[in-house]
Formats: structure tokens, C-alpha cells, sequence
């Protein structure tokens, strides 16, 4: 049973036993909401939520002297979104107008704060429910002349004397575990983070805050370690100019008790599956995939290794070691790591028919075929990219691109939201299927580190759009 204290005088406690809605403009003790296990305390006089108390362990998670619950970042010179750039910080200092309210799950605030020079709304509401989970909302509107380029949020801080041998778990990379963080440290979404959640505390219990983006935008995850305490806060990038609103994605902030990674990464993959919808069906051959080869077919000088009519009897040799694929590299013009994305098949190790030939003596054996493609990157000497005038490339704010070198080459890095790019990978991938080839490895969507991205050429862009979004 869900459980609401509201310790005001007792006429605002007789109101509440009498209505399911309760609104106080000038509330004289703190607000507090509860179920089993938690409990959050908001402070009206000074705008701040000031407790989340693990009602299992009795751990008080954060220290009472907490900042506003987000920070705006916004350009005055600009209302337009592509040239702005964070340079002014406001803080929501004040207290807000509050309101506590039931819902069928449980109890809600909705705190409503108005930045008068900036003509900036926002509206942030927290729910708590009968988990272990409170679930943040915030909405904002601009109205005034600026564009709002970053907002911080949510912004708390935990008291490391709750935690001993205190411990952050985050998604950096792979995973990684940092014994009593110091500092100041950020990861950036996606790709050096691989998700949107972290875990602060010991192997006991701790704090865990999440961010479900359905749309997995540019964000960082960071904190900022001192002796006594250490503030988490998500950062996101709404780009909202004025005459605009913007929804932030929902926040989850709780309390878990038996503290680990395995935990975060299936309550995070359960999002994914069941919410996101971002699985994907694979194939049968792929779930009973054994092992596969790797063989190259030219280098990075244009040297040939291996003819592609030499194919099958190196599939073979994949199956004598345990395998059943066979994944080639270079196959194509130029070599490896030369002139992407011109993915035709090399005339040197065989040409397009010899190929296919190839393709299908592997597949008629029980085997398969897959190709390396860089989908990252493309060579600014090849036709495709000296047609394409840099439409589709990732720039920065000063139109510079992002330019990578490789075996004497210069590259600039593609923005996987760009139709143009995308249209080219799949030109390519169509030949692929045609020929018999069972998957493409599509290599370094993610490994550059994720950037703001500000070539407006895009279709369907917008300054939101970012290296590595899922396209």
C-alpha cells in the first residue's frame, strides 16, 4: 500500500484527507512521499528535493544541502538553433509553484518554475509508485528570444558517508566499475557510453538514475566527486529555439538494494526489448553460428593476399577450425581502409563475377559469406565523395569537418543520419544480397567519439541529430 504524508497545519492535513488534489502556494513544512520502499522529501521554502531515504536500509542517499534539480544552458546572441552554442548558465533559484497530487499508481509533484528575463517555462513532475523507482518529467517552453541549447537535469547529490567503500557503476564502454570516483568525469551517449543508466553506492545498496530516450539522442553522463558528496546529472541537448516546446525523456531515480552491473544492464536491456522496441529478428543462420574466419582479400597498400576464387577452400579451412562464416576484408577497389565507401568488387582478385562465383560455391557447401564495410568514414579522394560536396558529413559549429587518416589517406566522418550516406551503404549492400552473401560487417558506426553535429544539408535535420543516433 502506497503511503502519503503530507505535514502541514491541520487544516491543510484535514483538506487532504477530504481531496485527491492538493495544491499549497505558501506550504510551511516539507513534502513528503513514500511507499515501501523509499522516500522522497521536498523542501518548498527553498525549491529543493532535500531526501531520498532507502526506506529498507534506512540510508539516507543524499545530503541536504542540494542545488536546483536542473540547469539551463542557452545562447542570448541567437534565436536560431544551427549557430548557437552554450554560453550563458541559468539557475532556477527560487521556489517554484507546487503542486501534490494522487494518481492511480501513487503520488505526484509537479513543481512549475518561470525564468522572467529569459521568458523560459518549465514544469517538472515526479512520481512515486509502489517500486523502488521515482520518475521524472520535465517539460520546458521558450517563449522569449533565446535558444535553449543544453539543460543538466536531473541534478542530485549523494553523501558519500551513506556508502562505505562507495563505488560508481556505468556504462563506459563495455562496463567499467570506479572504486570512489574523484573528480570531474563524463561519458558521452552513445558510443563511449553504451547506455543510459548508472549505479552510485557499494555492493550493499545505492543510488541508480536512468534516462530512457527513446530516440538515443546526444547526451553525457557525468559526475563530480568532493569529500563529502558527489552530483550526478544527465546533460541533453534540446536545441529549442523560441515559439517551441520540448518533452525531455522519461528519468528514473531509486534506490537498489544488492548493488551490481548485471543488474543495470538487464533492467536497461528489459527497456530496450520491451518499451524501445529496438530489437531486431536475426536470421536462423545467425543464432547458429559456431564461429567465423577472418581473410583478407587486398591491403591497405593494394597488394593482393587472396583471389576471390580461393574462397571456398578458405571457408573450408574455417570449418576445420570450428567455424562455419567467412568474413573478408578489402574485397573491394583500392583495398583495405583505402577508398570507402566505393565498395566494388577488386578486378584484381576477380571482379564481380568472380565473386558471385565465390558467393555461391561457399553457400552451396553449408556455409557463409559475409563483408566488411567501413560505414563511418569515406575517402575525399573517391567519386562519391568529390560528387556529394561534404552534404553529408558530420561539421562542426565552424563548418569544419571531422577528418580521420588512414594508409595515407584523408577521411571525414559521415553522419549516419544523412540520406545520401545511407542511400550509398545500401546501393552496395543490394549488390551484396543479389550475389548470395549471407551479412555485411557494418564497422565503426559507434567508435568515434559522439560530437554535435551542425551540417544542416541533412534530410530531416535537426541540430538534435547526432554522430551515432541510431539511424
Amino acid at each position: 500500500m502506497n503511503k502519503l504524508v503530507l505535514v502541514t497545519t491541520w487544516v491543510s492535513f484535514v483538506l487532504f484527507l477530504l481531496a485527491i488534489h492538493v495544491t499549497v502556494t505558501e506550504a510551511k513544512a516539507n513534502v513528503v512521499l513514500s511507499n515501501r520502499y523509499l522516500q522522497m522529501v521536498y523542501d518548498p521554502q527553498i525549491g529543493r528535493i532535500v531526501s531520498l531515504l532507502n526506506q529498507e536500509t534506512k540510508t539516507e542517499y543524499l545530503l541536504p544541502s542540494q542545488i536546483s534539480p536542473f540547469m539551463i544552458h542557452v545562447d542570448p546572441t541567437t534565436s536560431n538553433m544551427w549557430e548557437a552554442t552554450s554560453r550563458e548558465t541559468l539557475r532556477f533559484d527560487g521556489a517554484p509553484q507546487w503542486t501534490l497530487q494522487k494518481t492511480d499508481a501513487g503520488q505526484q509533484l509537479v513543481l512549475q518554475y518561470y525564468h522572467e528575463e529569459y521568458q523560459i517555462s518549465a514544469v517538472l513532475s515526479i512520481e512515486v509508485e509502489t517500486d523502488a523507482f521515482t520518475r521524472w518529467q520535465l517539460e520546458l517552453e521558450n517563449t522569449g528570444t533565446t535558444t535553449i541549447v543544453r539543460i543538466d537535469y536531473p541534478q542530485l547529490t549523494s553523501a558519500r558517508a551513506a556508502f562505505p567503500h562507495d563505488r560508481l557503476v556505468w556504462p563506459e564502454r563495455e562496463g567499467q566499475i570506479v572504486p570512489t570516483p574523484q573528480g570531474i568525469n563524463e561519458i558521452v551517449y552513445p558510443g563511449v557510453a553504451s547506455m543510459q543508466w548508472l549505479l552510485y553506492g557499494n555492493k550493499q545498496e545505492g543510488l541508480y538514475m536512468a534516462v530512457y530516450d527513446l530516440n538515443a539522442e546526444y547526451k553525457t553522463l557525468r559526475y563530480q566527486g568532493a569529500p563529502m558528496g558527489i552530483r550526478f546529472s544527465f546533460s541533453l541537448w534540446p536545441f529549442l529555439e523560441p515559439g517551441n516546446k520540448w518533452s525531455a525523456p522519461l528519468v528514473e531515480v531509486g534506490v537498489k538494494q544488492d548493488q551490481d552491473w548485471y543488474w543495470g544492464a538487464e533492467r536497461y536491456r528489459n527497456w530496450l526489448t520491451n518499451e524501445a522496441g529496438w530489437t531486431i529478428e536475426s536470421p536462423q543462420w545467425v543464432e547458429e553460428m559456431t564461429g567465423f574466419g577472418v581473410q583478407f582479400i587486398k591491403n591497405s597498400r593494394g597488394e593482393l593476399i587472396m583471389p576471390f576464387n580461393e574462397l571456398p577452400l578458405e571457408a573450408s579451412r574455417v570449418t576445420g577450425r570450428g567455424g562455419n562464416v567467412l568474413e573478408i576484408k578489402g574485397w573491394h577497389l583500392g583495398g583495405f581502409d583505402t577508398i570507402y565507401p566505393e565498395y566494388v568488387p577488386s578486378e584484381k582478385a576477380g571482379g564481380a563475377a568472380g565473386l558471385r562465383q565465390a558467393t555461391q560455391a561457399i553457400n552451396a557447401a553449408g556455409r557463409r559469406l559475409i563483408f566488411y564495410n567501413n560505414t563511418r568514414i569515406a575517402n575525399k579522394v573517391s567519386p562519391w565523395y568529390q560528387e556529394q560536396a561534404t552534404d553529408n558529413d558530420v561539421k562542426a559549429i565552424d563548418g569544419r569537418t571531422y577528418d580521420e587518416h588512414w594508409a595515407g589517406y584523408t577521411f571525414s566522418v559521415m553522419s549516419p543520419t544523412a540520406k545520401g550516406w545511407q542511400d550509398k551503404l545500401v546501393e552496395h549492400q543490394e549488390f551484396l544480397v543479389d550475389i548470395g552473401g549471407s551479412g555485411m560487417f557494418f564497422d565503426q558506426v559507434g567508435a568515434m567519439h559522439p560530437v554535435l553535429d551542425y551540417n544542416q544539408s541533412h534530410e530531416s535535420c535537426h541540430a538534435s541529430y547526432r554522430v551515432c543516433r541510431r539511424a
